[in-house]
């Protein structure tokens, strides 16, 4: 898929879906994995790339409404970070094919989860 103008239009699909929250970069990984060849490894680095400024931008939003408890993103970021650690160093040796396998499970958990937890507001 080397043609530039439906790069660009992956590209900004998944900049729309994950301005409304719905989760972009797992999106992204999918659409580098399945439509672009790149292994899971070098798909996530890409997400990786592609989350943190957007990441940075949606702080900065939420600093300034006032939406984000400070003493629960510490908590989950310290958690996060040391599962990420740990994780990492069990995978590192799988064969992208489990790897594979495993993410699209957890992909598809989340979304059963997401599917029958939400709540009216």
């Amino acid at each position: 898929m080397d043609n530039p103008i439906f790069q660009a239009l992956l590209g900004a699909a998944t900049g729309v879906v994950s301005g409304m929250g719905i989760g972009g970069g797992s999106l992204l990984i999918i659409l580098l994995s399945s439509f672009f060849g790149y292994d899971q490894l070098k798909a996530q680095g890409i997400n990786l790339l592609y989350f943190l400024p957007t990441a940075v931008v949606a702080l900065i939003v939420h600093l300034k409404n006032k939406t984000i408890d400070i003493k629960t993103v510490l908590w989950c970021g310290i958690c996060g970070a040391a599962v990420a650690a740990a994780v990492s160093f069990f995978v590192k040796d799988m064969d992208s094919g489990i790897v594979k396998k495993c993410f699209a499970g957890l992909i598809f958990l989340v979304g059963l989860y997401e599917l029958f937890t939400k709540t009216e507001q």
